[in-house]
């Protein structure tokens, strides 16, 4: 029968995707935000992560539509070669440091635009 996900979504961040032009995910489960990729190359590249990284700091400004969990690890999913490269958030965020990133990066991405 195998394992069943206690949480499994399409990913969404209400009103903070509006902020870059409207964002989404692609699948949020136990905690963890996966994006799927397709790319020839089997390479976590810096766009890749500030992909990753915007969509975790979109969930911290809206939440994840229709779950209350929080998102505490990012991943990649290469279709390509069959591997998930997962990251915990707390590898790479500095919990003390994250409001003042919060601040910037809605203040840098909602440039022109009034709705948040």
């Amino acid at each position: 029968m195998g394992l069943q996900p206690r949480s499994l979504t399409w990913t969404a961040f209400g009103a903070a995707s509006e902020l870059v032009g409207g964002a989404d995910g692609d699948i949020f489960i136990d905690g963890t935000l996966i994006d799927i990729k397709v790319n020839k190359n089997l390479e976590l590249g810096r766009d890749i992560f500030n992909q990753l990284f915007g969509y975790y700091c979109l969930s911290c400004i809206a939440g994840v539509d229709g779950c209350r969990q929080k998102i505490s690890s990012v991943a990649v999913y290469f279709a390509r070669f069959g591997i998930l490269h997962r990251l915990p958030v707390n590898s790479f965020v500095e919990a003390s440091r994250l409001p003042a990133h919060l601040k910037w990066f809605k203040a840098t991405a909602n440039r022109g635009v009034t709705s948040m």
